[in-house]
């Protein structure tokens, strides 16, 4: 159809056929542009020059491209080549594997594929809300990026009406199509059409069989299924092995009902998946395993043989983060280990090691302290064993801070020598914002959530690289995967503005593509003016905020100028800072950490005042690198 390194639509340059199918083909390319990899549907030609079809792919494509669902692949352009008429769809392109490539790991992990269904129910959800319906779901189909996420691909986009196959089956795969679109009943194919499939793919990853499948020959397989499909009941005998297997049994069973009425609705769907995750975690972890582990594992609630797992703290797309007792040092610390799915990248695996034992190094008081990196002996999962930490996320205390914003000149001391450390080290933090940083009982500035295990060519579904839309610097926005420590040096930026003017610079313009909308200011908006300046001191302040956000990584000030500038602010004016005159800079520090102490105790009081009940302290471990 192409050859490889061919242009088309004037900027996007193919690179490798991903593969095809009977509606067309999908390529991978580089934009050109923008400077990223995407991938591109083409129509077959026989099928592009029927206009009802074209008419369908576009269209359906443009509506794909307003979902703004993190399990729903992103569409950026539809549009049709000048040079040979054929339409074409350039998507998110996701570096990873599809579903079935986990069947086994997935079916000892219980709760990281409830936790997937959710979130590709979810999509599909958004995506019947659009008028949008799949139609062809399948393992194939649903793809986990390098990240953990689930993506839905390969909507059955310009499968018209008018085309069935020879059976007079609207087109689908045998094996995941539902009985209306087995008979070729075009006018029952709705949203439940997809929940149908969805049942089938719920049913073959926690069996790893399929519902119907043939045990001999048929002259036609394809009809032979459909006829299964149609009038056949699944074999759900191998229920009986699983954990909670008399839910799942009564879950799919619904969604496997012949008629398209009688199956739940989504939303519903998700509660009880919900419920049945939640009883499988109050049952232990090894009720979340289909195989029974080796007499020699040791206990289950233990982690590099000394470390003891009181509870978890949080729980994300890459792994969780427990809160343990080290019982050779006699001490609390947090935890994080990866997923199970997300041990099956050995670069993923390598990279999170590695970092571990590279921020192991940078001792200093403002950073998070790792004390360990390795892998449990027995089950072979990578851990971090971090400094436990309780105190209050700096995004909690911005109402205190905004009645005297001079209050954050100590924060923003400790925060720039908190990244100096860790710059020293070689390490980018890469997600710098508010909630990353915790300010203790004691007052003291912690950085947390280092990008570990967040690799460079890890995008999201808009192209950026990982960080956070509101406090991403320019060049992270436009997908750079080559980001120099100036980028913290921007997102440093971001946080000293909103604690000065009490808002970020940038804001989404509304719910859609917000994300984007975001990133495009920071690529080219320039600051808002500030009319009202709440301190007038603050001005030498304001115009090294100003040099931390310029667009270019080279313009910005080194950190040891920011923390010179914020040094010199201090010397100045202390007195009407802090509320403990200084004469020298060490006592001053002290001073500030006093102040900040005092700051957390008023947010307290204010939190315990608005919401009449006795302030519990945020166990901040939960938010670290569950991205």
């Amino acid at each position: 159809m192409f050859q490889e390194n061919q242009i088309i639509g004037r900027h996007y340059k193919l690179l490798q056929k991903l593969g095809a199918g009977g509606m067309g083909a999908v390529y991978k390319a580089l934009d050109i542009n923008l400077g990223r990899e995407v991938a591109i549907k083409f129509l077959l030609k026989e099928i592009a020059e029927e206009k009802e079809i074209v008419d369908r792919f576009l269209n359906e494509g443009r509506i794909i491209a307003t979902i703004n669902h993190p399990a729903v692949i992103s569409v950026y352009a539809s549009d049709v080549e000048e040079a040979t008429g054929m339409p074409f769809l350039v998507m998110e392109f996701v570096d990873g594997h599809s579903l079935d490539h986990y069947k086994k790991e997935l079916r000892n992990d219980l709760d990281t594929l409830i936790d997937h269904f959710i979130n590709m129910l979810s999509g599909i959800n958004a995506c019947h809300k659009k008028g949008i319906i799949h139609r062809d779901l399948k393992p194939e189909n649903l793809l986990i990026n390098s990240n953990g996420q689930i993506k839905i691909c390969d909507f059955g986009i310009a499968r018209s009406a008018g085309r069935h196959t020879r059976t007079g089956m609207a087109i689908g795969t045998p094996h995941y199509m539902s009985p209306e679109q087995c008979m070729g009943k075009q006018d029952l194919i709705t949203g439940q059409t997809d929940v149908y499939a969805a049942g089938v793919v719920l049913f073959e990853m926690l069996t790893g069989k399929l519902p119907f499948n043939l045990q001999n020959k048929a002259d036609d397989p394809a009809l032979a299924i459909a006829l299964m499909h149609i009038s056949q009941k699944p074999d759900y005998a191998s229920f009986a092995s699983i954990p909670e297997g008399v839910s799942f049994k009564e879950l799919i069973s619904q969604m496997l009902e012949k008629k398209p009425d009688d199956r739940p609705e989504i939303p519903d769907i998700i509660n009880k998946l919900k419920g049945i995750q939640k009883r499988l975690s109050l049952s232990g972890p090894s009720a979340s395993s289909t195989e029974s582990k080796p007499t020699t594992s040791q206990p289950s609630d233990i982690i590099g043989e000394i470390y003891k797992v009181q509870c978890e703290i949080g729980s994300g797309g890459m792994g969780k983060v427990v809160k343990a007792l080290d019982t050779s040092l006699n001490r609390i610390v947090a935890i994080k280990t990866l997923h199970k799915s997300s041990i099956v990248d050995d670069s993923l695996v390598n990279r999170f090691i590695k970092e571990g034992q590279v921020l192991a190094t940078v001792r200093h008081k403002n950073v998070m302290g790792i004390y360990a990196s390795a892998k449990d002996r027995i089950t072979e999962v990578p851990f971090l064993v971090m400094e436990y930490i309780e105190g209050r996320p700096l995004s909690e205390l911005r109402d205190v801070i905004k009645k005297d914003c001079t209050r954050s000149i100590p924060i923003m001391l400790q925060l720039a020598e908190g990244v100096e450390a860790f710059h020293e080290h070689g390490i980018i933090h890469r997600d710098l914002k508010p909630s990353n940083i915790i300010i203790t009982s004691d007052g003291i500035v912690k950085i947390i959530d280092f990008g570990i295990a967040k690799t460079q060519g890890n995008l999201t579904k808009t192209g950026m690289t990982m960080g956070t839309p509101e406090y991403m610097s320019p060049e992270q926005c436009t997908g750079n995967k080559n980001i120099s420590y100036k980028s913290d040096i921007y997102s440093l930026g971001i946080i000293f503005w909103e604690l000065i003017f009490g808002a970020v610079p940038f804001k989404p313009d509304s719910d859609q593509n917000s994300e984007l909308s975001v990133a495009l200011k920071h690529i080219e908006a320039t600051l808002p003016a500030q009319v009202i300046i709440p301190d007038l001191t603050l001005i030498p302040i304001i115009g090294l905020t100003k040099r931390m956000l310029d667009k270019s990584p080279d313009a910005r000030p080194e950190v040891r100028t920011i923390i010179g500038t914020l040094e010199d602010y201090l010397a100045e004016h202390a007195p009407e800072l802090l509320s403990k005159p200084s004469t020298s800079r060490r006592s001053m520090a002290k001073s500030g950490i006093n102040s900040l102490s005092q700051l957390v105790s008023d947010a307290q009081i204010s939190s315990s005042y608005s919401k009449k009940k006795i302030l519990i302290p945020i166990i901040v471990a939960i938010s670290i690198g569950l991205a």
